[in-house]
């Protein structure tokens, strides 16, 4: 049996692999630093919308996450569930997200600030693939823990090494 590639159950899947992967890849952008593959997942008039501030444009958003990288040592971010509805030339949808991210003072613990965040996309399909044009992060709830660094047998982890 041979598949057809336009049928609509086969460009359903493939649209929501693709949603799927840019949510990936925004989260993996803000785990690892990268600024230009952060401001990459949004068009170039993208919109990110967190409490108490905006962020319009490529620039912008970049300018997001230098903060962030300055006021957290490290962060992990868990994309959960999606569901779009995906048209021909945009898809809106939600997706779900536990954020954790890790800070300390000088002779204090290690603390991680967890975000249970539900976000509210707007997706544009472009030729480079999807595309956020808007995206609302919404707080459903926080919490602040203690944390250990991560010991081996060969000792704790350099926290110098914990922005990288």
């Amino acid at each position: 049996m041979e598949i057809d590639p336009t049928h609509p159950v086969i460009t359903r899947l493939v649209d929501e692999a693709a949603l799927k992967s840019l949510a990936y890849r925004y989260a993996a952008a803000v785990d690892r630093r990268d600024y230009d593959a952060f401001a990459g997942v949004f068009t170039e008039d993208g919109v990110l919308d967190a409490p108490g501030a905006s962020y319009r444009g490529h620039e912008a958003v970049r300018g997001l996450l230098r903060t962030l990288s300055h006021r957290f040592l490290k962060t992990h971010h868990a994309v959960l569930n999606q569901l779009y509805v995906i048209s021909e030339s945009d898809a809106r949808g939600e997706t779900y997200c536990i954020a954790r991210h890790l800070s300390s003072a000088p002779g204090k613990n290690l603390m991680c600030y967890e975000m249970t965040i539900r976000y509210q996309d707007h997706c544009v399909r472009s030729a480079a693939g999807w595309r956020f044009a808007h995206r609302v992060l919404n707080v459903d709830w926080t919490r602040i823990y203690p944390v250990r660094e991560y010991e081996t047998e060969f000792g704790s982890v350099d926290r110098s090494r914990l922005g990288s």
